[in-house]
């Protein structure tokens, strides 16, 4: 078996120690090979709020990285016009030959993640690693602990 690839998906505004740390986390226990971040281009679930440029998030997410061989960036959603949708850019690395995904998101996006463009898919593409954030944790009750 192959060494999954890792994708960090957000907007990345900023990209903070908090997003290297889920990343790094995700890559070890998940024996990837890289952790590849993929800032959206246009963010539609973030609509109404005031987000910076998708060329300047690009930015600094790569100096974010800059010291992590193990971490890439992925620019292709900033490319793509229209709103960034995950299961698209899951999509188009099965169509170029990456099958072993793991997406990491965090409790909040799981959460939300019904209203998601075809969330199934998204589940059918890639599995899904949840990093949990500060008290998040606790509305898992006994699973937190297991």
């Amino acid at each position: 078996m192959s060494a999954p690839l890792v994708l960090v998906g957000g907007t990345f505004d900023p990209p903070h120690v908090g997003h290297l740390l889920m990343a790094e986390c995700a890559r070890w226990q998940s024996a990837a090979r890289e952790a590849r971040f993929i800032p959206a281009g246009d963010p539609y679930r973030k609509a109404g709020r005031e987000v910076s440029s998708a060329g300047h998030r690009l930015a600094m997410t790569r100096l974010a990285i800059l010291h992590n061989d193990a971490f890439t960036v992925d620019d292709r959603e900033v490319r793509r016009s229209g709103p960034s949708y995950t299961v698209d850019t899951l999509e188009e690395y099965h169509a170029e030959g990456e099958r072993d995904l793991a997406l990491v998101i965090g409790i909040d996006a799981l959460a939300d993640m019904p209203a998601w463009k075809t969330p199934a898919r998204i589940g059918e593409l890639a599995r899904l690693l949840v990093a949990l954030k500060g008290e998040d944790a606790s509305a898992l009750g006994p699973l937190a602990r297991a």
